[in-house]
């Protein structure tokens, strides 16, 4: 198929982390082209791609005017919301970010996709996202005792 062919999504939620990602997508296609009949680019109907966007920008970075056809599969029976869901969970576990207002506008249930935890219905400790191990437990050592603001003394609580 020829690339030129293929349609990238024009609103992507999932940021990406930029050309060193796609350099690095790029090289590793070139050092593992099998990767690609494993991870193909998932296109619908009309040649919108659902999953390997960044497949695609680094085969075009690498040159490529044409891709073995098995290299992509079309996928023709998914809604709107499924196309939605699908773009979701296929990037759910990289380290890119993502764009929160393109998926507000797409109404995802964040949640129930493992996108961000849900704090109301788990037993999350909101340290262990933002503090380091040794930090928190620095903290803690720190907060058990007290100085009096008089003499300077320090007191074990």
């Amino acid at each position: 198929m020829k690339i030129d062919k293929l349609i990238p999504l024009e609103t992507n939620p999932f940021r990406s982390k930029g050309d060193l990602q796609i350099q690095k997508i790029a090289k590793s296609i070139k050092a593992f082209s099998k990767m690609m009949s494993i991870r193909k680019i998932i296109i619908d109907e009309k040649n919108n791609i659902i999953g390997g966007n960044k497949r695609y920008f680094a085969l075009k970075h690498l040159g490529y005017k044409d891709i073995p056809g098995e290299w992509i599969e079309r996928i023709t029976n998914l809604t709107e919301a499924e196309k939605r869901e699908f773009i979701v969970k296929d990037n759910s576990h990289f380290g890119s970010e993502w764009d929160f207002d393109i998926l507000n506008d797409w109404e995802i249930p964040l949640v129930d996709f493992g996108i961000i935890p849900d704090f109301e219905n788990e037993d999350i400790d909101i340290n262990d996202f933002y503090f380091d191990k040794e930090d928190s437990q620095k903290e803690e050592e720190e907060n058990n005792e007290i100085i009096c603001p008089e003499c300077g003394a320090k007191f074990e609580i």
